[in-house]
This record gives structure tokens, sequence and C-alpha cells, in this order.
């Protein structure tokens, strides 16, 4: 492989490990993810807000009305990771507009599905709308 071709691959993997990151938050603008939990059989919607601030990125994950912080969350290529409260870890892989991955921790087994949500003001939890 010649050494312009190795450059430009180079480029090319550099670029979309970062277009991962600005996929799940962009700009400091919160983005919302939606979408469902698997765990002991039962289906539960869950939403996902992301921000990024000057540390990296940040969140709030919510399961019907109870809120937690999203802790420790990274994203590295297509890899997504981060934790919550009680030592929830979930463990996820983006393509395109959806994650998809499992979670685990002390007493969850289970998977998650993520959509992101690109029209800023509607809760896909709880519909409005005529």
């Amino acid at each position: 492989m010649n050494r312009r071709m190795l450059m430009g691959l180079m480029v090319v993997a550099v670029g979309c490990a970062g277009l991962s990151e600005r996929a799940l938050a962009g700009n400091s603008v919160p983005k919302r993810w939606h979408g469902f939990m698997l765990r002991d059989g039962l289906r539960v919607p869950i939403l996902l807000d992301v921000a990024t601030d000057g540390a990296g990125l940040t969140g709030q994950f919510r399961v019907g009305e109870t809120s937690f912080p999203v802790e420790r969350m990274r994203v590295g290529g297509f890899d997504v990771h981060f934790e919550l409260p009680g030592g929830f870890v979930f463990d996820g892989t983006m393509a395109g507009t959806a994650i998809a991955g499992s979670v685990s921790g002390t007493q969850a087994h289970g998977s998650f599905t993520l959509a992101r949500e690109d029209t800023p003001f509607a809760d896909p939890i709880y519909p409005s709308g005529p």
C-alpha cells in the first residue's frame, strides 16, 4: 500500500471516530434519544438527553417519571458507553441515528435500543398533539 493511500485511510478513520460523538450530541445543544429497554421480559420506554460541555458529554436518563444523571459517558468510533447511579452499565453500538446494546449491572441485565429524535419539542414517551 503506498504512503498516500495509507495517509488517506488514516484521515478517514480519524474523521469517523469524531463523527460518532458529534452524532450523539452537537455544539452544546441537547440531543434527545428515545427508545426501549428490555429487562426481565418487560419492555420499558426510555429517554436519553445528551449535551456537550467543556469536560465532554453529559446527560439525563429517564424511565417513566424518574430521571437519573448519566455518569462516565464516552463515545469511541461507533461504541457508546454510559453508566447510571446504582451500577447500571449501558454498552452499545451506534449505526446512523440509532444505538443498540446491552444493559448490565448488579440487578439489571437486558438490552436497549435508542433512536435520535430530530424534533426538539416532541416527547416520544408522552406524545402530544392532535
